[in-house]
């Protein structure tokens, strides 16, 4: 599992030490056994040599230039599942982002699939 994650915001006030501490309690806890990988920056993962991705869930700055770069790296990359997070009018840029690429295929709330 590879997760992109700077720990600047939760809904629970948390520090970004205990934000982090937490991420690592459960995902040990949801996934014993498994490879786990946090990069603090986009940046530093797209960067980063690894197998096949799978799947890729976007839920990132939510601006536009940013998603675009991250859908469009996934469909380069052949990413067999992008799917994301916070389509709807709070955030127009991943709604500009989603639909430039042809839209989704699949969205349940402001969870959308391509």
């Amino acid at each position: 599992l590879n997760l992109v994650e700077n720990f600047c915001w939760n809904p629970y006030q948390l520090t970004p030490a205990q934000h982090q501490k937490a991420l690592k309690y459960m995902l040990a806890f949801f996934l014993p056994g498994r490879q786990v990988h946090i990069y603090n920056s986009q940046d530093e993962f797209l960067i980063q040599e690894r197998p096949q991705i799978e799947m890729a869930f976007i839920d990132s700055s939510h601006e536009y230039l940013e998603t675009k770069d991250l859908i469009n790296w996934c469909q380069k990359n052949k990413v067999k599942w992008i799917s994301g997070h916070d389509y709807g009018d709070n955030f127009p840029g991943v709604v500009k982002a989603v639909d430039e690429v042809g839209g989704y295929r699949f969205r349940h709330e402001t969870i959308w699939v391509l």
